[in-house]
């Protein structure tokens, strides 16, 4: 709990609005990859697990098909990023996720970016998100999250590099998903200006991991 507390501080009072867009509001290649990849379905309803400043949820409400009709559901841990989206006229709520007050199988896509290498006991929130989804559930990660894990903390911040084989054997045996069938991962080439963030050069390789979970 302290921890997480610590790291909820992080956010509310060390990271100024305009710092994090100037870290996250950079067009790359994976962001359009899985911005195509929810336009290509057409999903009535998108949530957007920990949204920051809005990039991709207004992309989202962009998108050609979108209308009000529609439901796009963004969530922050912080009140100053979830005011900061509803001024700009998205749906945001302040949670972590943990649970969620949607019914089962309520969003067509669930998409998680960037997220769970915050999060040092993830299990629980993979299976909510899980929970929630009714076709596809959509992660990003950077390799040297994945490749090296280990976990830091700086004035607070959380930063969880976890083992992919890790998070995959998870989604097989407690989640009980497919590798083959359900689960395929994309691998992307560094961005063209990969030292970004408070981490300098470390946001690099980008991978993404899209779960499509069989339904009855």
């Amino acid at each position: 709990m302290k921890d997480n507390l610590q790291h909820l501080r992080y956010w509310e009072e060390s990271v100024e609005i305009e710092t994090f867009k100037s870290w996250c509001h950079k067009e790359q290649g994976w962001k359009d990859f899985i911005i195509d990849e929810i336009e290509k379905d057409e999903p009535r309803r998108v949530l957007d697990i920990g949204c920051g400043t809005g990039h991709m949820g207004l992309k989202i409400v962009s998108l050609p098909y979108f209308s009000d009709k529609h439901e796009y559901v963004g969530t922050e841990i912080t009140d100053k990023f979830v005011k900061y989206n509803k001024n700009q006229g998205l749906t945001c709520l302040n949670t972590d996720f943990l649970k969620l007050p949607y019914k089962d199988r309520h969003f067509d896509v669930v998409i998680c970016l960037d997220v769970m290498n915050h999060q040092i006991e993830y299990e629980d929130r993979v299976l909510e998100l899980l929970r929630v989804t009714n076709k596809k559930l959509i992660f990003s990660f950077h390799l040297n999250w994945v490749q090296y894990p280990y976990i830091e903390q700086r004035r607070g911040h959380i930063h969880h590099h976890l083992s992919l084989n890790k998070f995959l054997t998870f989604l097989k045996t407690r989640a009980n998903l497919g590798l083959e069938e359900e689960i395929r991962g994309v691998s992307f080439p560094n961005p063209p200006i990969s030292k970004y963030g408070p981490h300098g050069g470390w946001h690099t390789r980008p991978q993404v991991i899209i779960i499509e979970p069989k339904r009855d």
